[in-house]
């Protein structure tokens, strides 16, 4: 069974070539076979052709492996640049808040005659309140104890506690610890101006008979202290008086939330 198929197959690739390279006609009941050139010429121009098209697909193929490796290389180096460009705008952003920062402290000086030493929080944590707070500024830079910290909008938010050549620390005016001596604006009644937890402070020691409004602002007075009288603290919010004792409870609250403060003023002796 094996040798007849395989002869059948033998005889079919004669067929197909003879079929292939030759061309029949049949002349007065007679089959002559006429070799045709024509026929030999395609038989042997395909193969040809044929690995032409082949080896054309085969460059083309490996070409297009290669465009897209080029391609990711150029992506990858933009990807870089791209980043290096990011890492620049940063750069460039954070020195645009130092001159700002700058210019801060020059329209400090301007408007309320404070010379003051521009610093940067650069430690705090959520009971920063009750805490010292540390600033990348210290003696190199002319801070020294006691000297008082206000924000960019001029509010009294601290004091300086103490200090090292190149950093310092300073006592929120809301932190329990911190006691200033301070002023109403308008009646003129002076106190102890203590911290509280949260944003709120007391002023102590104020006798009863003496009248103080809701909103009036409470400021610095200047009294050994060693920083300035006038500079805002915040306002008054509510009173606490006992007919039984002798003062009254002054509650005052901070004009700023030092929580969101980055940025501080020290100012100079």
């Amino acid at each position: 069974m094996t040798s007849f198929r395989n002869i059948i197959i033998i005889a079919l690739l004669i067929i197909i070539f003879t079929l292939f390279f030759f061309n029949f006609s049949g002349t007065n009941g007679k089959i002559s076979a006429i070799f045709s050139i024509k026929t030999l010429d395609s038989a042997i121009i395909f193969p040809i052709k044929f690995f032409s098209i082949i080896s054309n697909k085969t460059t083309d193929f490996f070409g297009l492996f290669a465009s897209i490796g080029d391609l990711k290389r150029e992506n990858e180096q933009f990807y870089l640049e791209n980043k290096k460009l990011v890492v620049e705008n940063v750069k460039l952003k954070e020195l645009e808040i130092e001159n700002e920062s700058l210019r801060i402290a020059l329209n400090l000086e301007k408007s309320a005659g404070y010379s003051t030493i521009p610093a940067r929080i650069i430690g705090k944590d959520p009971a920063a309140l009750s805490n010292f707070i540390i600033i990348d500024k210290g003696s190199n830079f002319g801070v020294v104890e006691n000297a008082a910290v206000i924000s960019r909008n001029g509010v009294f938010i601290g004091q300086i506690k103490k200090v090292n050549s190149s950093h310092s620390q300073f006592i929120p005016v809301v932190a329990p610890a911190s006691s200033i001596n301070a002023i109403t604006q308008d009646s003129r009644v002076q106190g102890i101006l203590k911290g509280k937890y949260g944003f709120s402070l007391i002023l102590e020691l104020v006798p009863q008979d003496k009248e103080i409004q809701i909103n009036e602002a409470v400021i610095t007075s200047g009294i050994n202290d060693g920083f300035p009288s006038g500079i805002l603290i915040g306002y008054v919010t509510d009173i606490v008086a006992d007919a039984n004792k002798p003062f009254k409870d002054i509650i005052v609250k901070s004009e700023e939330n030092i929580m969101d403060i980055e940025r501080v003023y020290i100012l100079k002796n």
